[in-house]
């Protein structure tokens, strides 16, 4: 036998490693040895990429044999932020909610207004008055917003 004679058997293998390389048939008669060694010398040429064409040939087949990934939510994921908007939700009306509208502030007495009036028509001797009915209605109204925001 002659290195230049081709073997029937030579020829079916040689269809099939040439089917399995162009992604045409299944790989079954090829032997694995002359598979590696062809697919590692059509790697190693100058162009070793995929030509665009074959590329996208090669991931549409490879997209259509892959099953989408379902993802699966712990339900803890959801249940800790809600849990904390629930809380603060809470809070919130609570806090803001127990009492609705501003203290209501004791009026200034009679007394009060005249000795701020006297002031300001110059009397100085009503200074002395207006300080000390200024200090009792600010106490009261000291006393009024504490009873009123501490509950």
């Amino acid at each position: 036998m002659n290195d230049s004679e081709v073997t029937e058997k030579e020829k079916r293998e040689a269809e099939a490693l040439a089917r399995a390389l162009d992604g045409d048939g299944s790989a079954e008669n090829v032997p694995s040895d002359a598979l590696e060694v062809a697919g590692l010398l059509r790697v190693s040429g100058e162009d070793a990429g995929l030509s665009d064409v074959r590329r996208d040939a090669v991931l549409k087949k490879l997209l259509a044999s892959v099953e989408p990934v379902k993802r699966q939510v712990p339900w803890l994921r959801w249940l800790v932020p809600a849990g904390g908007l629930a809380a603060a939700v809470a809070i919130f009306a609570l806090t803001f909610t127990a009492r609705v509208g501003p203290a209501p502030l004791p009026l200034p007495d009679k007394e009060l207004i005249e000795a701020q009036a006297s002031v300001a028509a110059g009397n100085r001797e009503a200074v002395a008055v207006l300080r000390d009915r200024m200090q009792q209605y600010r106490r009261e109204i000291y006393k009024t917003l504490a009873e009123h925001y501490r509950g």
